[in-house]
């Protein structure tokens, strides 16, 4: 057997592991609905060249996260921080919270009063529309940004750029979340966080990537990779002994949120594949240029 028939039968093998996901966690729709929604798996894992370049396991090192979209550079959560940070092939991520209606939204704050112009209050009660019209506020007076919604962000990003986001609420239904990034066949390019470890282990167990988020506290790294977590979001004043545990135990760590490169280039060194910051730029350009502080 050549090399492009094992590959062949090799993305046959996923495709189906992926529709077995989604057969597993969408018990209650129809028979012929779900024979759609498996076929549109199968397909959407083959159709765009894009999907097989990218993949979350195949990331060089160190990884740089665009945090927030770029915060330091750019209005926060802002579409036009997206696409400048897919433009420069940053792994983008984003908080996500629901509007009045359900809809998901990047929004770091449970309110809107400190980063956004024209509402105010509590995120989820904002109508979509009231979202759309308002906007982020600018960097230092600057232009202010405009908002967008995950959908929106899928859409234009999906198997374009590596997408990092967070599930900031517990009560977002995990069922309907996962479904939007399987039923675009973006598993291999997106990772999602959670400081909810049973969020973690629930959409591990769906078949997507998964990255723990925690401060203080130092979680069992055998256990996570157990329960198929194999990224880790450890905070920057991780311990350096805990840092290449994690390491050697087969975790990606990418502690948050890092904007100093002298700091970047210690925890690199001591095992970390990556990080979050909110410049993503000037971390990557001092990087190759060598670290200063």
């Amino acid at each position: 057997m050549d090399s492009t028939e094992t590959t062949k039968r090799t993305n046959l093998g996923e495709k189906m592991n992926q529709r077995n996901v989604v057969l597993r966690h969408y018990p209650s729709l129809g028979s012929l609905t779900m024979l759609f929604l498996a076929g549109t798996v199968l397909l959407s894992g083959c159709s765009t060249e894009k999907h097989e370049v990218l993949n979350v396991h195949a990331l060089e090192k160190p990884t740089i996260v665009a945090h927030r979209g770029g915060a330091l550079r750019f209005p926060e959560s802002s579409i036009e921080a997206y696409r400048a940070v897919s433009a420069a092939d940053f792994p983008m991520e984003l908080d996500l919270r629901r509007l009045q209606d359900g809809t998901l939204v990047p929004q770091h704050d449970p309110d809107v009063d400190r980063n956004m112009i024209g509402i105010s209050g509590a995120i989820g009660t904002v109508a979509p529309d009231e979202w759309r019209a308002a906007r982020i506020k600018g960097i230092d007076g600057g232009s202010p940004g405009a908002s967008t919604t995950w959908n929106e962000v899928l859409n234009e990003f999906g198997g374009k750029a590596i997408l990092v986001p967070e599930i900031k609420e517990s009560g977002t239904n995990l069922n309907e979340f996962a479904w939007t990034i399987i039923g675009r066949g973006l598993q291999n390019t997106v990772v999602i966080q959670s400081f909810d470890i049973d969020i973690c282990k629930r959409l591990a167990d769906m078949g997507l990537n998964v990255l723990y988020l925690f401060g203080d506290k130092e979680p069992d790294p055998h256990l996570l990779k157990t329960n198929g977590i194999d990224f880790a979001g450890a905070a920057s004043s991780v311990r350096p002994e805990y840092l290449r545990s994690m390491q050697q135990a087969g975790l990606k760590v990418w502690p948050w949120t890092v904007n100093s490169v002298a700091e970047v280039s210690n925890l690199i060194d001591g095992g970390a594949a990556g990080v979050f910051t909110d410049d993503p730029w000037a971390v990557s350009e001092k990087l190759r240029d060598g670290p200063s502080g």
